[in-house]
């Protein structure tokens, strides 16, 4: 989406910027000024999807001696093919009607909230892609009123049965659709990934293009639009007969075929129920969402109903991955990327076998990921592009359509991750060990094992075993024996704790046990190293 901002508020204009670099609409900005000089001069003016502007607040050399919402009519007419949005400060009813009355798009109140500025780039979206008269599909007021009735039925921003019946008649609509299918590409996060804003946009205008296609003798006929980066709405009117599942399941896979057909990639297709109460489209709409998350488990080019789909598989419950993160660990300190990449198959494999929803394998994916980031930070090559690439990975993660694709990003990060790390690093190896020695400090009280110890800092036994001897010139039980039995000397000379009492304060459970060991520590039995003290 190609927009322009003009507004003489250079803190404004920045604050909008910021919220479209980190929303969730895919916008860029191509013209930023604050007059409208670069629209309407003899320089010729860049294509552009909107205008924000603030029509009280822009320079006047250049405006044409317009202002207010005279400035608003002008640029409507000198810029036909470009959505007029207006921002002000009066958040009055008053000035709404005046900016649409003039021929706004919209009206954003100021300071421009982020909820706001998404919603109705939203809105301009859809009707970039949405329903379309015979003439330009800027200057057709009925199909903006399609465009924006048929988008808040879909996400429910609609609950009056009155209004929809209204503004249907408004928008020219005799029959409202009741089912909804989504299209999504396959594989789109990792096939954008390198790629601009522009062949991203294009091709979902192919695919858009295609569905219309396939669909033009359907009748009534289907309204289909954009609805995010890699999906497509389908809103179909179906009769409520037996067959409708059938007549549905019909027209997602000739839209899957003709996408194969006629494009380098493949799509998917989820399908909900057909509601007969309108305002419930958005329900369908959730339904066809769900049913596209059971292709995480199927693969590409599917066409999955929500009736396939048991309630269980979208439930999204964390599932935890960490018992074989030591040993994944380990292999990407010892810089084995065949390795890491064998244990990472075997994760993915063993969760996508044993959870039924998307959602959860993607988080325990995230997990994974977060914990080998902290290996590239302890072994001192963290950076701030380390931050900025590891942030990018958790994303793709989870926005991952399919467990190949989650196979993929996943391989990828590995594969960096064993790059960057160095495993001999000094640092690296002292930061680890001072870990391990706090968390043996704070807990020599209870019962500790060596493999516990490891998991906290997400290596295996047998390394830390060795950094022990390697830094510390002795094993893990030896430096745990140390820490207690000097604790204990603290006790037997500063309280009158029983031996008994003393050696449960440290970690043993068993008086007899805890005075062998003492004496071959220090060569005096605890009750002899207390009267010895005491003599002192």
């Amino acid at each position: 989406m190609r927009l322009a901002i003009v507004d003489a508020e250079e803190l404004e204009r920045a604050a909008v910027k910021w919220m479209l670099k980190h929303g969730p609409v895919p916008a860029r900005v191509v013209l930023e000024s604050d007059s409208v000089q670069a629209l309407t001069g003899g320089g010729g003016a860049p294509r552009l999807d909107a205008l924000l502007i603030d029509p009280e607040h822009v320079r006047p050399e250049g405006s044409a001696g317009s202002a207010g919402y005279d400035l608003v009519r002008s640029l409507a007419a000198t810029l036909p093919e470009t959505l007029v949005v207006v921002m002000g400060y009066s958040r009055t009813a008053s000035h709404v009607v005046g900016a649409v009355r003039a021929g706004a798009f919209d009206y954003l109140a100021k300071p421009v909230s982020q909820d706001d500025l998404v919603e109705c780039l939203r809105r301009v979206e859809a009707a970039c892609s949405g329903p379309r008269g015979a003439g330009s599909p800027w200057t057709d007021s009925q199909a903006y009123s399609q465009g924006e009735l048929l988008y808040d039925l879909l996400f429910g921003n609609i609950d009056n049965l009155k209004e929809v019946w209204r503004r249907s008649r408004v928008a020219g609509l005799k029959e409202l659709p009741n089912a909804v299918m989504v299209v999504a590409i396959d594989n789109f996060v990792t096939a954008a990934a390198d790629r601009s804003e522009a062949w991203k946009r294009s091709l979902r205008r192919s695919i858009l293009e295609v569905i219309r296609q396939t669909l033009e003798e359907v009748d009534p006929a289907p309204q289909a639009f954009v609805i995010g980066e890699d999906r497509v709405a389908v809103l179909v009117r179906v009769s409520a007969e037996p067959g409708a599942k059938e007549h549905l399941l019909k027209l997602a896979s000739q839209i899957r075929d003709a996408v194969q057909g006629s494009s380098t990639v493949t799509v998917s297709v989820g399908i909900g129920n057909p509601h007969a109460d309108p305002t419930n489209l958005h329900v369908s709409f959730q339904e066809a969402q769900k049913a596209l998350g059971r292709k995480f488990f199927l693969g590409e080019n599917v066409v999955v109903h929500v009736d396939e789909v048991s309630s269980t598989e979208t439930e999204g419950r964390f599932v935890s991955a960490r018992d074989p993160l030591p040993s994944l660990i380990a292999r990407v300190r010892a810089k084995d990327r065949e390795g890491a990449i064998r244990i990472l198959d075997d994760v993915l494999e063993d969760l996508v076998a044993t959870t039924r929803s998307a959602q959860a394998v993607k988080f325990a994916a995230a997990d994974i990921l977060l914990a080998l980031v902290r290996v590239v930070f302890e072994s001192g090559t963290y950076s701030a592009e380390a931050l900025d690439q590891s942030a990018d990975w958790l994303q793709a993660a989870l926005k991952a359509g399919g467990a190949g694709e989650l196979r993929q990003i996943m391989g990828g990060a590995i594969a960096s991750i064993v790059d960057s790390v160095d495993p001999g690093s000094e640092s690296s190896r002292l930061t680890v060990l001072r870990r391990v020695l706090d968390h043996i400090n704070e807990n020599y009280g209870r019962e500790l094992t060596l493999t516990e110890v490891a998991r906290t800092v997400w290596l295996s036994p047998a390394y830390l075993s060795h950094l022990f001897s390697k830094e510390l010139g002795m094993g893990f039980v030896e430096y745990l024996t140390r820490v207690r039995v000097e604790r204990a000397q603290t006790l037997l000379v500063g309280t009158s704790l029983s031996i008994g009492d003393i050696a449960s304060e440290v970690g043993y459970r068993d008086a007899s046990y805890f005075s062998r060991v003492f004496k071959a520590a220090t060569g005096l039995s605890p009750t002899q190293y207390r009267l010895q003290s005491l003599k002192l």
